[in-house]
């Protein structure tokens, strides 16, 4: 199929060897019209080499990856043609592709002809008129006028219950603040420095690369960098979870018709961030987002070289990664999202961060997710005008893909 190969060579999937796996095989199924073998467990079995009495509450990777696809689908959707001829989607909840055809626009016909012609060559367009007029059949017109508008109204009900719940309301309800007026909107994503190993010994590249503490931010190389064979590469890299979040939330403004630009949060200055609306994505490799968070009750800290989310009115109390490898792989991930109204700026600043990327990109789907949200600001005492606010979540991470966001501490001032 042809749509499907320019979805799979497309910039969302052409590095994801396990989406572009997932999709091909579902397309593949569905297309032979075995569509009922598309169930989670036997997804499971042939695609991830699971046992066939695999626990499926226990491990969510179908659960994971479809809804992968399903973003990554979302992505290519952004640059796809809009008038190719088959669109396919994963609808949410099933495994089942859909293939959705394009209705072609009508060509513009030409202008009947004012010659006269004989019966046998009238067109149909110019019979109709005779038609309805010797047609003594009585007319049914008011009929299917009164169908008409009640079909009308019943979808303006439902466009109205659609619109205007609660679930919908709330998402609009946290990003007011930035929705609103002429000021422009920067999307400002931080980048770690990177090392990479350089031509020499690979003995000491593999030593050097090893031996970096990357949790911490630092090198405990026991010489230098500068003497072996691995150099710190800054401003030229951005995780892929914080790359996530930043399309997400993007896309989410852009839905309420405000648009936004991508900066790099450190090639970002002060006076920017005085005179545009800001939303800042990720923690330690974003000053930006160090600095603002610094005096509020949750904040960032590190401490004996673990990165960690702490509670200043309850110093016992802080959540960490204590699985968080030296290659930023983790088993579960914590984040911070934090919506106030900066002095230093004289603006709200939303920022949405994780210990790690993938932190990051949960906090950005929860928070770009209506129901999601709905569950934060039922949680805000009465009172509450709506001004500042924190979130701590907690996140599992499977097959590097962040899973089962939840809620672990809130703070409304």
């Amino acid at each position: 199929m042809k749509e499907l190969q320019q979805i799979l060579a497309s910039e969302p999937f052409r590095s994801a060897k396990r989406s572009r796996d997932f999709l091909t095989h579902v397309v593949k199924i569905a297309c032979t019209g075995n569509a009922e073998q598309l169930k989670e467990r036997t997804l499971g079995v042939e695609l991830f080499g699971r046992v066939a009495s695999y626990d499926t509450g226990e491990d969510a990777i179908v659960r994971v990856k479809a809804s992968e696809v399903r973003r990554r689908l979302a992505q290519y959707e952004v640059s796809a043609d809009p008038q190719r001829p088959i669109k396919i989607i994963l609808p949410p909840g099933s495994y089942v592709p859909k293939f959705l055809r394009a209705t072609p626009k009508p060509a513009p016909s030409e202008p009947p002809s004012v010659e006269p012609s004989p019966v046998g060559s009238l067109t149909v367009d110019s019979v109709q008129p005779i038609a309805r007029e010797a047609d003594p059949r009585p007319r049914d017109t008011p009929k299917m006028l009164i169908l008409a508008l009640v079909f009308a109204a019943v979808l303006a009900l439902i466009s109205y219950v659609h619109v205007f719940t609660p679930k919908a309301d709330s998402l609009k309800t946290f990003w007011s603040p930035l929705i609103t007026g002429q000021t422009p909107l920067l999307i400002c994503i931080g980048y770690p420095t990177v090392y990479l190993p350089v031509k020499g010994e690979q003995q000491d590249s593999s030593r050097a690369a090893a031996s970096i503490n990357l949790p911490s931010g630092n090198s405990s190389l026991s010489q230098p960098l500068g003497t072996i064979n691995v150099v710190g590469v800054p401003h030229s890299f951005v995780a892929i979870g914080d790359s996530d979040a930043g399309f997400l939330i993007g896309r989410t403004l852009q839905s309420f018709g405000k648009p936004s630009q991508i900066r790099m949060g450190s090639d970002t200055s002060l006076a920017e961030l005085k005179s545009s609306q800001v939303v800042l994505i990720g923690a330690y490799s974003n000053k930006w987002t160090m600095l603002m968070t610094a005096d509020l009750r949750f904040s960032f800290a590190e401490k004996d070289h673990r990165r960690m989310i702490v509670d200043r009115d309850r110093p016992d109390r802080f959540w960490d990664d204590p699985a968080l490898s030296a290659t930023g792989k983790t088993p579960v991930d914590y984040a911070l999202v934090s919506r106030i109204y900066g002095p230093n700026t004289a603006q709200t600043v939303i920022s949405l961060a994780g210990i790690s990327q993938y932190g990051s990109q949960a906090a950005a789907e929860f928070f770009t997710d209506p129901g999601s949200v709905a569950k934060i600001l039922q949680l805000a005492p009465r009172g509450w005008k709506g001004n500042n606010l924190q979130v701590v979540l907690k996140t599992k991470v499977v097959e590097d893909v962040p899973n089962g966001t939840e809620i672990v501490a809130t703070h409304f001032w």
